[in-house]
């Protein structure tokens, strides 16, 4: 559900960048259905392994879990709120009133390095706006979860590089759709050097992994099987683990 409102408001504010008349809230509204029963008719055709990028595999329909058509639709009106309430929001207001040659980013997937370590950064919508970078990432759930100061910092990191912006200059605000919540977190306070020794050493971690690091190649051997039945249930790799193989 996340993914097609993403794709929406992306579809939506590259409409706007490029200069081209906007539709109406209905003709969006029915795009979103549209490709969500395009999604669900692919998915439960069985078709998605020939064209895994093209056709949509929901896991529901990929481990033969049964799911009643009231959660679809369900889903379906979560989407379509959330959609609606960027359409009538400020923010999406404030956006058009900006001039289009503002718009830095939408939804690129970008690059920054730390020492000789590439890290990849894709923003939901990036614009300048008063001298300052405003980054905007739009939330579907419901949950609470906020920024992390490795995610502001890497922005700020990112923004440096690109477009030799100070870090107080940047800010992000993070819009969660389905509660209709704006927050706006600034870079104050946050240690760069920390963070950036702390994703390098995350790195070079997951590295030590590898069999071979040059190649990028793993072993199963060298990851230990967990033992939570609930995170299990939903892995996306059940179907191509020894664990559930042996069950």
């Amino acid at each position: 559900m996340g993914t097609v409102v993403h794709k929406a408001v992306e579809y939506l504010l590259k409409q706007h960048r490029e200069g081209e008349e906007l539709e109406s809230l209905e003709y969006y509204l029915d795009l979103i259905t549209k490709r969500m029963r395009k999604d669900y008719s692919g998915s439960i055709s069985g078709k998605y392994p020939s064209r895994p990028s093209k056709i949509v595999g929901l896991f529901e329909h990929h481990y033969a879990e049964s799911i009643e058509s009231s959660v679809w639709k369900e889903l379906n009106g979560q989407a379509l709120e959330c959609f609606e309430t960027f359409w009538n929001s400020k923010i999406f207001t404030e956006i058009q009133s900006c001039g289009t040659d503002d718009i830095l980013e939408i939804e690129d997937l970008s690059h920054f390095f730390i020492d000789e370590l590439k890290v990849f950064v894709s923003m939901d919508f990036c614009q300048t706006k008063d001298s300052k970078v405003v980054i905007y990432d739009w939330k579907t759930g419901k949950s609470e979860n906020n920024a992390t100061s490795e995610q502001l910092a890497c922005y700020a990191l990112y923004s440096n590089e690109t477009w030799g912006v100070a870090p107080e200059d940047v800010k992000l605000i993070e819009f969660n759709l389905s509660r209709n919540e704006a927050v706006e977190h600034h870079i104050e306070g946050i240690d760069f050097q920390e963070i950036q020794e702390g994703i390098i050493t995350s790195s070079n971690q997951m590295k030590s992994l590898l069999a071979d690091p040059d190649s990028n190649t793993a072993e199963e051997s060298h990851f230990d099987l967990i033992d939570d039945p609930d995170i299990c249930a939903r892995c996306f790799f059940k179907g191509v683990c020894s664990k559930f193989a042996q069950a």
